[in-house]
């Protein structure tokens, strides 16, 4: 079952946390500074989540940074809800599509298992 990151609820947080994080950096909402915090907040999660995945493949085991690394992950994934909400779109819709284009494209053999 896909997980609807647009429904009321999710929607109706992430909006009041953005909005709040708008206000305390004094950025106007639909201005390129807005555009710019979203995109470079997203890149500094992205970032401290690859730096843990790394930690894992140099300095092993993963049990000890999991933990660290899903609420990377989630952060990640809470940018993703602002700028959704930001730019207007759904990213379960864009997913899914994307997922549809992917599998036509490259027609993977599902029998290889």
């Amino acid at each position: 079952m896909a997980i609807d990151v647009n429904g009321d609820n999710v929607n109706v947080i992430s909006r009041a946390l953005h909005k709040a994080a708008m206000n305390n950096c004094e950025i106007e909402e639909g201005s390129s500074e807005e555009y710019l915090f979203l995109a470079t907040a997203l890149a500094g999660e992205v970032g401290e989540l690859c730096n843990l995945i790394k930690k894992v493949r140099r300095d092993g085991p993963l049990k000890e940074l999991k933990e660290k690394i899903a609420e990377e992950a989630a952060d990640v994934f809470a940018y993703l809800i602002h700028i959704s909400n930001t730019f207007d779109f759904s990213l379960d819709e864009v997913n899914v599509d994307k997922v549809a284009l992917l599998v036509n494209e490259r027609k993977p053999d599902w029998s290889a298992g």
